[in-house]
């Protein structure tokens, strides 16, 4: 991102460095004469008289406003060096809910994270733009239909959809955009050998079981239940579609 402009924060900074070790004021009576503490004067308006000045209260100012800035911007770089790849970031969270067998394909300078089924080729894209994620299933055929979903995340307390990506909390969210993949590889169509859908519905029947196991330790301990049965009464709905995929591929 600063290599677009010219980096001015090591001069401004030397030149604030430089300054003397004494805040700014406007003179008490003459707002036009720019003092520090001590009484020095740092800047001359030519005015006279306690009026309202806006440039001379620009200036007052201006030692202590550029210090803030100087600091904030500093913070920023920081943390933009520090915080975890977005990209990254959004392509572990789906390979942690779609399942090992889908791994990294993202090509070096790609603003979309690609992974890549191990078994069937088929592709996962997700694409961070506008505020949205837009997902593609794909195959190495580029005249296949490619079936296109998306989800419009809650940003609330960030910055922006990178910000979310590289900080937030992604487990709600991973589980939909899994979900969203799951249904767009299932309306791809067969070819010879192809066990897409029935990769998806394996993953979907093994997620069910999780849901189901976690909705009866709820009951239990006698804890809320109602999210996590519609948990299971989604996922089973979208079972069902996927099975009806299943047994198309298969002629049933």
């Amino acid at each position: 991102m600063h290599s677009a402009f010219p980096d001015r924060l090591h001069e401004i900074r030397a030149r604030l460095t430089a300054l003397p070790d004494a805040a700014w004021r406007q003179r008490f009576g003459d707002a036009g004469l720019i003092e520090d503490i001590t009484g020095q004067p740092v800047a001359v308006l030519g005015t006279s008289g306690d009026t309202t000045l806006p440039a001379g209260e620009f200036i007052a100012h201006a030692r202590a406003d550029i210090a803030w800035l100087v600091a904030e911007v500093t913070r920023l770089r920081c943390r933009d060096t520090m915080r975890p790849d977005p990209l990254e970031r959004l392509g572990a969270v789906l390979i942690l809910r779609l399942g090992s067998a889908w791994v990294p394909a993202t090509r070096p300078g790609e603003r979309a994270v690609t992974l890549l089924h191990t078994v069937t080729n088929r592709r996962i894209v997700a694409d961070p733009y506008q505020g949205r994620i837009i997902l593609q299933a794909r195959t190495d055929n580029t005249d296949a239909f490619t079936p296109t979903g998306s989800y419009t995340p809650d940003l609330t307390g960030h910055e922006d959809l990178e910000d979310w990506l590289s900080t937030g909390d992604l487990t709600a969210a991973s589980t939909v955009l899994a979900d969203v993949a799951h249904q767009l590889l299932a309306q791809m169509p067969a070819e010879p050998g192809d066990i897409a859908a029935e990769e998806v519905l394996a993953t979907q029947a093994s997620e069910l079981a999780e849901k189901a196991t976690a909705f009866a330790a709820h009951l239990i301990l006698r804890q809320p239940a109602r999210a996590a049965a519609r948990d299971i009464y989604r996922l089973a709905a979208q079972i069902v579609e996927t099975a009806d995929v299943v047994d198309d591929h298969l002629g049933y």
